[in-house]
This record gives C-alpha cells, sequence and structure tokens, in this order.
C-alpha cells in the first residue's frame, strides 16, 4: 500500500512561504562544501524572494555561483510540522520598482540588512520544490 503524499500543494506552499519572514539560504562555498545564513524572505506575485546582505559570505558564494536552496520551516507541534526546500538559480532582482515594492515585505520580519546597509534582492522560481505537511499524515500515532 503505498503512503498517503503530504506534500504541499502549490497553493498550499505558497500561503505556507507567504506566513514565513524567514529562510535558510544555502550556497556552493569555494571549497565545493555548502555554507548557509539566515536571511529575510518574502513571497510576491507568487514568486520568491530573498535577501542577503552583501557583506556576507552567503553573498560572495552567490555571485560566484548562482546555484541555491532555501529552506522554510514551522514546527510548533509535531503534527504541525510544516517545511519546504526550494532548489534552483537565484537571480538578482535589479528593477527599481520591484525593489521598492518587495523592501516593506522583507522588512516585516527584522530584516538582517540594517537601513544603511547594502544588501541585494533574489528571486528564486517555485519550481523545484520538495515539501511537507504533518497535518496531513492519516494514521496518528
Amino acid at each position: 500500500m503505498p503512503r498517503e503524499s503530504i506534500a504541499l500543494t502549490r497553493d498550499e506552499l505558497l500561503a505556507f512561504a507567504q506566513g514565513e519572514r524567514w529562510c535558510i539560504v544555502g550556497a556552493n562555498d569555494e571549497d565545493g562544501g555548502l555554507w548557509a545564513d539566515a536571511v529575510a524572505c518574502c513571497v510576491s506575485d507568487g514568486t520568491f524572494y530573498f535577501r542577503v546582505p552583501r557583506e556576507t559570505r552567503t553573498f560572495a558564494n552567490i555571485l560566484k555561483d548562482d546555484r541555491v536552496c532555501c529552506i522554510l520551516e514551522r514546527a510548533p507541534t509535531y503534527y504541525e510540522i510544516k517545511g519546504a526546500t526550494i532548489h534552483g538559480r537565484a537571480s538578482i532582482v535589479i528593477n527599481g520598482m520591484l525593489v521598492g515594492s518587495l523592501i516593506p515585505l522583507l522588512e516585516r520580519g527584522g530584516d538582517p540588512v540594517a537601513p544603511g546597509s547594502r544588501g541585494s534582492i533574489y528571486s528564486l522560481s517555485l519550481t523545484d520544490v520538495v515539501s511537507f505537511d504533518f497535518s496531513k499524515i492519516k494514521a496518528k500515532v
């Protein structure tokens, strides 16, 4: 008997991601390993965005290799655990009007990019996502 699917649908993923203020972004480090930082994130018009301070190792790593993964998770109780890992290539957002509209969304959770500091906003497609929602588990123990 196959296991039930506990993956998030696209609509569930968007709703979940819109509720999150922070994600962990992992980027390939110069030694071939993975380097990760917590960064501000948001969803707007069905696209995932994250902001990386330019003074960080993650920023330098993305400049060299734009392949990243962003991890979102929430765990209020065991049967409410939700998570998603978004894989893809980070694309820097250069449209000034778009950047202006995203900044309030990114700052709602206390963006680590302090006022006056320089940070870059990246977009990431939601086409390669692995997700789970433990509330979908039918046979709860």
